[in-house]
């Protein structure tokens, strides 16, 4: 430390969740920042300590979450978080194979005045959701959709893609529809639920881990850092001392627009409607599917089918 004329920031068990320290000292270090170097500790690492002395640490706490932070120094969200379900366990590899035979969804979240946020999802056959590609876009509305395809151009058709519901309207001062200008560039649009509080409520489900086969109902590839970040820093706005008992719980609006996507996702009631073989879609049930292109190649139920 001297050599390199650093200093040295010891911190205690993380009970408070993900302080100031996490942000500013081991997320910079996780991120690859060479200035920023952390180690941490397992209370079992300590040969001093016998099983009484570690019981007693424990002090009866039957939380898993705090039992962990506890017994090793992990850093979590606790404090306010809004899915504390979800977990280092809930992310797993990028896997091709599972992308190509998945029912695939794009979610976007318009922003004119920023970045653009769009997420790729996927159902499997078993029913499983997934989130496999996290992306922000800049640009006019035509750049973004042509950087859509260029990311996605491997991935194959797309059975719907779902866009922010609030911005289906004429902007007044540009003459525009966010909407209109998507759907000229081919995309064909289905409107989000705008249900927030609804679509929490079924993140949440889809996260919980069912007990017999220790899976969740969704999971998020490690290609998606920015969702995962996402998920680790969504709170709830602190309760004040003005707030009396009829206080109903807010939402931290910001660095949340791809848990946006997911909400818009699942509130879709997403499923698997079919498999490619052989570069041709076989629809196991009759339902539309949809991609970039606005060409008519069939008719499903009276709705128009679309392939790349």
């Amino acid at each position: 430390i001297i050599d390199r004329d650093g200093f040295a920031v010891n911190t205690l068990t993380p009970v408070l969740g993900e302080s100031w320290e996490y942000d500013s000292i081991y997320q910079r270090w996780q991120r690859g920042d060479p200035g920023f170097k952390c180690w941490t500790g397992s209370t079992y690492e300590n040969e001093l300590l016998s099983k009484e002395a570690i019981d007693e640490i424990l002090g009866g706490i039957e939380d898993p979450l705090m039992r962990e932070i506890r017994l090793y120094g992990v850093w979590r969200s606790i404090a306010g978080a809004v899915y504390p379900e979800f977990s280092d366990g809930h992310v797993v590899p990028y896997d091709q194979k599972r992308v190509a035979e998945a029912t695939r969804y794009i979610v976007i979240d318009p922003a004119p005045s920023k970045p653009t946020a769009v997420v790729w999802f996927g159902v499997s056959e078993s029913g499983r959701m997934f989130a496999y590609r996290d992306a922000r876009l800049t640009g006019r509305i035509s750049e973004i959709v042509e950087q859509m395809r260029t990311l996605g151009k491997d991935d194959g058709d797309v059975h719907k893609i779902l866009i922010d519901p609030h911005w289906d309207y004429d902007d007044k001062n540009f003459g525009t529809n966010v909407h209109g200008e998507y759907e000229k560039c081919g995309l064909v649009l289905t409107k989000a639920s705008s249900d927030v509080w609804g679509g929490i409520e079924q993140v949440k489900k889809a996260l919980r881990v069912n007990a017999l086969t220790g899976k969740s109902e969704f999971e998020v590839m490690d290609t998606c850092a920015r969702l995962t970040w996402e998920f680790r820093h969504y709170r709830y706005k602190p309760k004040s001392p003005s707030d009396d008992l009829t206080y109903k719980p807010k939402i931290r609006e910001v660095d949340d627009d791809e848990l946006d996507c997911l909400r818009y996702f699942v509130m879709d009631s997403p499923r698997y409607v079919g498999l490619r073989h052989a570069g041709v879609f076989r629809s196991r049930v009759r339902m539309p599917r949809f991609n970039f292109r606005h060409r008519v190649v069939g008719i499903v139920d009276r709705r128009p089918v679309y392939r790349a």
